[in-house]
């Protein structure tokens, strides 16, 4: 195991991803239903895969491959707390587009307004 482990850190490492389609990641699971730190690594996933890491893949895949990702309106699919981050004080939002540099702006104040609030 920690050869798999060390060629997947040096897949990471080399820094050559591809983005897969979310038809590609499922049929590449092993017969275990699980997918290997080599395969997650070629995905530029780290091992051990954090959480919501497939769902990011799919939305990254989405908005390269939908010629109308740029026009669509932003919205927030998800939140989770980043366990990494001290006491577990880092919140990641999950949007179906990548939020433009104005957007970031207002959703920073927004939070920082509620928050501020209490």
């Amino acid at each position: 195991m920690a050869r798999k482990v060390k060629r997947a850190l040096e897949q990471l490492a080399a820094g050559n991803f591809t983005l897969p389609s979310p038809r590609e990641i499922e049929a590449s699971k092993t017969p275990a239903g699980s997918w290997t730190a080599l395969q997650l690594a070629k995905w530029g996933v780290p091992w051990p895969p954090r959480h919501g890491w497939k769902a990011e893949l799919e939305r990254k895949w989405e908005a390269a491959n939908n010629p109308h990702a740029g026009t669509l309106p932003l919205m927030v699919s998800g939140i989770g707390r980043d366990e990494e981050a001290p006491r577990g004080a880092a919140l990641t939002f999950y949007f179906n587009r990548r939020p433009t540099d104005d957007e970031m702006r207002a959703i920073h104040d927004a939070v920082r307004e509620i928050v501020n609030v209490g």
